[in-house]
């Protein structure tokens, strides 16, 4: 009986073991990807504000240059103002290949004060990969960045929407679709926010000139700015200054799904003409607090179940076999009977050892013959 329940134990814990290990290197990897619809429709049923796709950031009292129509009006002028950014995304199916997924992003900036028409807008298209979330190239549409009615085609490297899945505390390239390049993103530490656990990483570029891609595939180093913010007289012309931007970017990543809870930038854009410095957009802007909330809201139901498929049920199933493997070998193999000098005969006491003298006494087993005689 022992060794039928040791051959069950021995059995399940095999069994076990062999479940454990599944789940880690099967399950995980099929949940572990970005779906191929985003929205996803579990992340539109939560009904969050702002709504998933949508991260909306603010900044007070930054400097912001501004070009607008009064009327009949053309008005350029530099303010002190509070700015709102809300940056939309949503998946393009259609030009999704396989592994390689297809999102498009649209960033509009606006000055509430001014009515809240957007100052700027800018699109970007991105290819990028639905497990590490690293800029690839096989989608079937190339990617692009449009600002000012121009399209220009961008070949990308590093993240841009999102960090890998079970994100580690290391550095990682980010893509700055101003600077049209990727920096280093920096692990630093971590932190909770609102309950969730998450990596902070640091972004520093520093000073870049950013080109201006005009109609025609043309490129140019300068951008045409008003005299009359260098100190030349308001009737002077245009003048060819560079747009020169640097940026601290702070991001709070949720580790299990790589999403962006949180997400500030220390923005410094100017115009720079004979050594004079005017403000494009300068200051800091960070996510609302929205933003921020309806973040957490999306990715602890998901961060939870991806750390029970990866960490916690594999950790239980194969401790638990092990156990089980272990308890079922000992009843098996270490408790079995002893069956050494073969069965004895039933009535037959065991043998006593020969005497040193190597000669057996016969009258004496005679006499303890008769003496059990009754």
């Amino acid at each position: 009986m022992r060794r039928i329940v040791g051959y069950v134990l021995l059995g399940l814990g095999v069994g076990l073991l062999v479940l454990g290990i599944a789940v880690r290197v099967a399950v995980y990897p099929a949940l572990a990807v970005v779906p191929a619809t985003y929205p996803s429709s579990s992340d539109v049923a939560k009904k969050t504000d702002p709504p998933a796709g949508t991260q909306v950031s603010q900044g007070k009292d930054m400097k912001v240059f501004v070009a607008r129509k009064d009327g009949a009006q053309a008005i350029t002028e530099v303010r002190t103002a509070d700015v709102t950014s809300t940056r939309t995304t949503a998946s393009v199916p259609g030009a999704s290949v396989g592994n390689d997924l297809f999102w498009k992003s649209q960033l509009d900036t606006s000055v509430p004060d001014l009515g809240g028409d957007p100052i700027s807008t800018s699109w970007e298209g991105v290819c990028f990969d639905r497990v590490s979330a690293q800029a690839a190239q096989g989608c079937a549409q190339a990617g692009y960045r449009a600002e000012n009615g121009v399209l220009t085609p961008v070949k990308r490297d590093g993240l841009f929407f999102k960090f890998p899945f079970d994100t580690q505390q290391t550095t990682y390239r980010f893509w700055d679709g101003v600077a049209g390049q990727s920096f280093a993103a920096v692990y630093v530490g971590s932190e909770q926010i609102q309950g969730l656990g998450v990596y902070k990483f640091v972004q520093r570029i520093d000073k870049v000139t950013i080109p201006q891609h005009l109609a025609g595939g043309q490129v140019s180093q300068t951008v045409d700015v008003p005299g009359k913010f260098f100190g030349l007289p308001p009737s002077s012309p245009a003048v060819m200054a560079t747009d020169t931007y640097s940026n601290t970017r702070t991001l709070w990543v949720e580790p299990q799904t790589g999403s962006i809870i949180k997400g500030t930038e220390d923005l410094n854009r100017v115009f720079v003409y004979n050594g004079v410095e005017v403000p494009e957009l300068v200051g800091q802007i960070r996510y609302t607090d929205q933003t921020v909330s309806a973040g957490v809201a999306l990715a602890k139901d998901s961060a939870t179940g991806l750390y029970l498929v990866r960490v916690l049920l594999p950790a239980v199933l194969i401790g638990l076999g092990v156990l089980l493997a272990i308890a079922g070998s000992v009843l098996v193999f270490v408790l079995r009977p002893s069956t050494r000098g073969g069965r004895r005969s039933a009535g037959v006491p065991p043998q006593q050892g020969l005497p040193s003298s190597g000669v057996i006494d016969l009258t004496a087993l005679d006499r303890e013959h008769a003496d059990g005689v009754s």
